[in-house]
């Protein structure tokens, strides 16, 4: 029984752990994507910027979209989880 309680308490430590990751990364690239949409509204906006620039930052904030979505997905598992668990 011991082991039993011990491997839930672990596993729970973990998925905290978890939880935590999960929303600082999410946060972090939150933020990257806001920064790098106000750069790039800049880069538009001046007219002597290399076409190449313009295309790497368009490709940078493509692929943060796709990580960003499964990370929301996650946050938003781990609010209801944790709602259910006060209720």
């Amino acid at each position: 029984m011991l082991t039993t309680i011990t491997a839930t308490t672990t596993i729970s430590q973990q998925s905290a752990i978890f939880g935590i990751v999960g929303t600082v990364t999410l946060i972090v690239l939150l933020i990257a994507e806001e920064l790098l949409s106000s750069y790039e509204f800049d880069i538009a906006q001046s007219s002597n910027t290399p076409p190449i620039k313009q295309r790497r930052i368009k490709k940078l904030l493509r692929a943060i979209n796709i990580t960003t979505i499964p990370l929301i997905i996650t946050f938003i598992m781990i609010v209801v989880v944790k709602v259910f668990e006060v209720l």
